[in-house]
């Protein structure tokens, strides 16, 4: 079998066919680090599909409408290199300081057994419960195994009869400046709400954190259907165009860096107004719950490629894993931390942060593994930090 990776892309790229045509395959470019192809359909097919709205109290009245031919492609790239280089903004003392800290934390089991035993313990005292969200119209909009988000944090819709999603604002430092929205990833019947969602919160960037196999199709997964009713959606199309609720995405390109994570961007179209936006979405593709110390240096490479991407931005970046806590309060902490540190703030306390990030929503980051994981990330960070600016061996 051909291992070539030029032939291993375009083989990706004629299988993954979702109309009934023939799609042909273009290559755009090859060189020693990347190949890159272009998928389409040829134009006697359509490529799009139209996305039930589920349950959701808002149904689009667009669904049978807009049929873009000239945008039935994909571009698929393929990176045999994905290093993102570290940043050398940082003090030498501050550095070094947070840098031996960590590394005597992490020495210590037993003391950060405590810790962990702890800060899992805090709960928020002045967090209200959202009362909507036990609101027998929004049970389906709730997975059972993701926590209920707090009423002063939680995004309300706009545009909808029905403003409750399963969503927490998080800040650093001001509530009137939200840097992370952190969500469930959407259920059948939330995709039009969390696209509704994206939109009014001016979101460029998403973040996925769960794996391709722990994701359906929409068409895998039948409306009212109990064993289904908690299943993780893939919420853009496999290909072309797709409608969901009131908004049309379009899978312009595909990024992949190897076996870790894809750099996908989205044309988003908001079919009441026929505004467009673009979205790129990052999605990590190989987090291992039981075994995320194999990860931190893809993980740390991945969140370099995102906060790139970011960079100026003054919108929220969706995060989103099967509850909107576990993977996306260990990656929110583990990116507040480090982001913290860049800026030059001299005394970090992880348990500090994790309680802050706890008074917004509920159960972030949910097992010591992953609370050890922030530790160990944050050291190996620091010294790359230190390495790039020469300050380290």
């Amino acid at each position: 079998m051909n291992k070539n990776p030029l032939n291993i892309l375009i083989n990706e790229a004629e299988r993954r066919t979702v109309s009934p045509g023939k799609p042909t395959v273009e290559l755009l470019e090859s060189s020693g680090s990347m190949w890159a192809v272009r998928r389409r359909q040829i134009p006697e097919h359509t490529n799009k599909t139209v996305i039930p709205s589920g349950s959701s109290s808002k149904t689009s009245k667009y669904a049978h409408e807009f049929n873009h031919d000239s945008c039935a492609y994909t571009d698929i790239f393929m990176l045999s290199e994905s290093s993102e280089p570290v940043s050398c903004g940082i003090d030498l003392t501050t550095g070094h300081l947070i840098l031996t800290y960590m590394e005597g934390f992490l020495r210590d089991a037993g003391r950060l057994a405590e810790d962990w035993e702890a800060v899992n313990a805090y709960e928020a005292e002045e967090a209200t419960p959202c009362a909507d969200a036990q609101r027998p119209e929004n049970l389906l909009k709730n997975r059972i195994t993701a926590p209920l988000p707090f009423e002063q944090s939680r995004v309300k819709l706009r545009n909808s009869d029905n403003d409750y999603i399963n969503a927490s604002l998080l800040y650093d430092h001001s509530p009137r400046n939200p840097s992370y929205i952190a969500t469930p990833t959407p259920m059948l019947d939330t995709l039009g709400d969390f696209w509704e969602m994206v939109w009014e919160q001016s979101s460029v960037v998403i973040v996925c954190l769960e794996r391709a196999n722990e994701l359906k199709q929409p068409t895998e997964v039948t409306a009212g259907d109990e064993n289904n009713l908690d299943a993780s959606v893939q919420y853009w199309p496999k290909e072309g165009i797709q409608v969901y609720g009131n908004f049309e995405v379009h899978l312009v390109s595909e990024h992949n860096w190897r076996e870790n994570y894809v750099v996908r961007s989205l044309y988003l179209k908001n079919l009441e107004t026929s505004e467009t936006r673009t979205v790129t979405q990052f999605h990590y593709l190989t987090w291992e719950d039981g075994n995320l110390k194999s990860k931190i240096t893809s993980i740390l490479e991945f969140r370099r490629k995102v906060n790139r991407a970011f960079r100026a931005m003054m919108s929220p970046i969706v995060v989103h894993c099967l509850d909107g806590s576990g993977r996306s309060g260990t990656y929110i902490l583990l990116d507040l931390v480090i982001t913290r540190i860049v800026k030059g703030v001299k005394e970090i306390n992880i348990a500090a942060s994790l309680e802050h990030l706890r008074d917004q929503r509920q159960n972030m980051v949910q097992s010591k593994d992953q609370y050890e994981f922030v530790f160990t990330a944050v050291a190996q960070e620091v010294d790359g930090m230190l390495k790039a600016t020469g300050q380290n061996s």
